[in-house]
């Protein structure tokens, strides 16, 4: 886990029965989450803000191809809510839930990012493999989008910090993005890889950023590039 980082809190404490047997059928409905309609291919909180959403409620004279993304939604925030408590459930499934990070769907973006921050927990090394995915997701125009997935990003990030490095110039554009969750978070992601990223940026949000925790962040980040 990356330095400054706080762990996540799950989203499903608390859990009733029911949630414990939708638990031991993870295996067996997680791979008929419908696939992604009309996407296109991925090139692109702090953690306690980390956010599942449910749509809200669908009209049955909708056709089939767009209550697509209303499925897609509806389970990978319901999958969320166990794996939040139980991230080894999913950790066979992260390719599947990896898919929907460019769904058209913003929440099922948006789920399927907080989905993988929550596995990479304890499976950082499965979800790192989706770098560049998640960092694609960084410049998501949904900002829960952008926040879950710098979250992803930093829990999964020691496990190879070579290949958030090669992502540096999202990690650069991040260091402006209106969210102060993903400035801050952006800030620790470039000081944990060492991200080639003009320390002058950095020294801007430092002296100059309205959110005391991006300072901060900012601060320490300078701090251990200079150090090391």
């Amino acid at each position: 886990m990356g330095r400054g980082l706080t762990p996540a809190r799950g989203l499903g404490q608390g859990l009733t029965s029911n949630s414990i047997r939708l638990e031991r059928r993870i295996p067996a409905f997680l791979p008929r989450i419908p696939s992604p309609v009309n996407s296109i291919s991925s090139f692109t909180q702090l953690p306690h803000q980390r956010l599942l959403q449910f749509p809200e409620t669908q009209h049955n004279s909708r056709s089939n191809l767009r209550e697509v993304p209303t499925i897609q939604t509806n389970t990978l925030a319901a999958v969320g809510h166990v794996v939040a408590n139980y991230p080894d459930t999913a950790a066979d499934h992260v390719d599947s839930i990896a898919a929907h990070l460019d769904a058209d769907a913003k929440r099922a973006r948006n789920n399927a990012a907080g989905f993988l921050a929550d596995i990479a927990q304890e499976h950082p090394a499965d979800v790192i493999t989706y770098v560049t995915e998640l960092a694609n997701r960084l410049d998501d125009p949904n900002i829960q989008a952008r926040i879950n997935a710098s979250i992803a990003l930093l829990q999964a990030g020691e496990a190879n910090p070579d290949a958030v490095r090669d992502q540096h110039q999202h990690l650069e554009d991040a260091l402006t993005d209106s969210s102060p969750d993903v400035r801050a978070n952006a800030c620790t992601l470039i000081a944990n890889a060492h991200a080639p990223v003009p320390k002058e940026k950095l020294r801007d949000l430092r002296a100059n950023d309205p959110n005391e925790a991006v300072r901060d962040r900012a601060a320490r980040a300078l701090q251990r590039l200079t150090d090391e």
